[in-house]
């Protein structure tokens, strides 16, 4: 892993159709952003502090790009953490359809399946009233 890369704990999951790609730099978020057509590129500091990871969406067949793919970090309980699905979107952010979003449970899985000693914890979090996590 270089410098400029974070650990994405899981670089790629395949289910059914769909292979997900985590994106680990801010240029390859950045390339995603551009090739979505929206702001995904502009989430590398969450990404490069533990709160996010991101992934880029295909079908297998194809290499079509159906979505991109994010999940967050939050605070769950006293003093605990858990992942969950942050946001999935199409082209311009529009909607997807139901099959690729029955997909994305297979990437959350593998998150919870791994041990959480694993994963870097970023300082306290705090939940805003716009469902994005912040650093305080």
């Amino acid at each position: 892993m270089s410098q400029d890369e974070w650990n994405p704990y899981i670089r790629r999951v395949e289910w059914r159709q769909y292979e997900f790609l985590a994106l680990t730099t801010a240029a390859q978020l950045k390339e995603e952003g551009t090739a979505m057509n929206h702001c995904v590129g502009d989430y590398d500091e969450k990404c490069r502090s533990g709160i996010a990871r991101i992934y880029s969406v295909c079908e297998r067949m194809s290499g079509k790009h159906v979505a991109t793919y994010s999940l967050q970090l939050v605070t769950y309980g006293s003093g605990g953490y858990v992942w969950e699905h942050g946001q999935v979107k199409g082209s311009r952010n529009s909607d997807i359809s139901p099959d690729p979003l029955t997909a994305v449970d297979a990437v959350l899985r593998s998150y919870l399946e791994l041990p959480f000693s694993r994963f870097q914890i970023p300082e306290p979090l705090a939940w805003d009233e716009s469902a994005y996590l912040i650093p305080i």
